[in-house]
């Protein structure tokens, strides 16, 4: 390795990690975050040789294309109608079905009093159906309009650079 690279390999260091917390930080004002998932998964990797010296920046998905999204949040999706499982897993694990939820279960467990088992509505039932209406406006709205890319990666060399 060339002695003046190695003179400047501290620096390029200091640089890649102010590339990778950018980055996060472009997920959190952004709110892209899910699970952490991808504010864990964002790596860089410093490569110097006789030459040059290259710092790359990416998301490094643990396997099971677990991360596979991050592509489509960096840039965007055409309108199209996705698949309705991983959105109400989504819905799910935000809560975002939560308060209507709850609203719809007291009024159910008080119409339910005096009733047959067998016709009783029962709590899951009516959780999966709020998932599910949320889910499927989502849904409608990404086959209507798509989604605006978000290039997080892009927007955090642009913000590591304009700091230096």
């Amino acid at each position: 390795m060339n002695s003046q690279l190695a003179l400047i390999r501290p620096e390029l260091e200091r640089l890649a990690q102010k590339l990778r917390n950018n980055t996060i930080k472009v997920i959190d004002d952004e709110k892209l975050v899910y699970k952490g998932l991808l504010r864990t998964s964002i790596q860089t990797r410093l490569i110097l040789n006789d030459k040059d010296a290259k710092i790359e920046l990416y998301v490094n998905d643990p396997g099971q294309n677990r991360l596979s999204y991050a592509k489509y949040i960096h840039e965007g999706i055409k309108p199209h109608m996705p698949p309705l499982e991983p959105i109400k897993k989504w819905v799910k694990t935000k809560g975002l079905h939560q308060n209507k939820f709850k609203k719809a279960w007291e009024k159910t467990k008080n119409n339910n009093l005096g009733l047959p088992r067998k016709n009783k509505v029962k709590k899951a039932s009516l959780e999966d159906q709020h998932i599910s209406s949320i889910a499927w406006a989502i849904a409608i709205n990404m086959k209507k309009k798509g989604k605006k890319p978000v290039p997080f990666l892009n927007l955090a060399v642009k913000m590591t650079l304009d700091n230096l």
